[in-house]
């Protein structure tokens, strides 16, 4: 991963100056688990560049972190991702800000990252919740604030999205370009995701045995499943030393400015005095 900025050493291991307003354990700790997905949620925004990103993602845990440590009846992991989609929506209303983004070619040649970032931001962050961390449809209803049936067609929708165009480029085990049987694409996503009763279930599986053309494309939706989680666009040590960076290159940026601000009003304390005293002397003096 090419970065727009370059992050000191002196700015990496001053990582234990932390600023008082998010818990450097718990934050470390969500990174550590959720960091690598909520980085690619952000990446895959095209108006966007690398230090904007771990902006993003550092105003997503101070907020995220204040959620979880408030009484709450969701749960971290859902409450830190609801923060997420509230933060990264909002952003995308605002048109004053934008960066245009510096491909990587070496990244954006690779199909599927190309694919993926071809996708709305809505689908492609519930399909990225549901590969990357396992979310059930009861969790990504709380995170987005959607309908069960509207997340199930998004992710079905997406998945045939990303299946047709990886057919295109002969990148699938049997790279299938017939369209699921219409009994098999509305319950697709929901037998994927274990999301279905058992009655339904072995209704599409009676189907997937006298169906060969629907049981390809179901494997060809099992290999993109595991392609994409085996998608990295940064490393576990990357993400947080750049994390811990960016902390704290604000939180000096932040000092600097205070300190300045004092400063002046020391500035101009001292100069009302000084103004003071003359004019007091010049008083006496008449």
């Amino acid at each position: 991963m090419v970065y727009d900025t370059k992050i000191s050493e002196e700015a990496v291991s001053q990582t234990k100056l932390i600023s008082a307003d998010i818990p450097a354990d718990l934050c470390t700790k969500l990174l550590q688990q959720y960091g690598m997905t909520l980085y690619e949620i952000i990446w895959f925004e095209k108006d966007i560049n690398d230090t904007q990103i771990f902006k993003l993602l550092r105003q997503i845990m101070d907020c995220g972190c204040e959620h979880i440590n408030s009484p709450s009846i969701l749960t971290p992991k859902v409450s830190l991702f609801f923060t997420a989609h509230q933060i990264i929506s909002e952003m995308r209303k605002d048109t004053t800000n934008k960066i245009e983004k510096k491909d990587d070619n070496t990244i954006f040649s690779i199909p599927l990252v190309h694919a993926i970032r071809q996708l709305p931001f809505e689908k492609r962050f519930i399909y990225l919740l549901r590969t990357k961390e396992n979310f059930t449809y009861r969790d990504l209803e709380t995170v987005t604030i959607r309908h069960r049936d509207e997340i199930s067609l998004f992710l079905t929708e997406t998945r045939e999205f990303l299946r047709i165009q990886l057919c295109k480029e002969s990148l699938l085990p049997f790279s299938n370009n017939s369209d699921l049987c219409s009994e098999i694409y509305k319950y697709l996503s929901p037998y994927l995701d274990n999301e279905l009763n058992a009655l339904n279930i072995m209704e599409i599986e009676r189907h997937l045995c006298e169906c060969d053309k629907c049981l390809q494309i179901l494997a060809d939706h099992q290999y993109i499943h595991k392609q994409v989680n085996n998608l990295y666009l940064i490393s576990d040590k990357e993400l947080l030393s750049h994390f811990w960076a960016e902390t704290n290159l604000n939180r000096k940026q932040k000092n600097g400015n205070s300190s300045k601000n004092n400063q002046r009003k020391t500035s101009r304390k001292r100069n009302f005095y000084f103004f003071s005293w003359i004019r007091n002397l010049f008083r006496r003096k008449k």
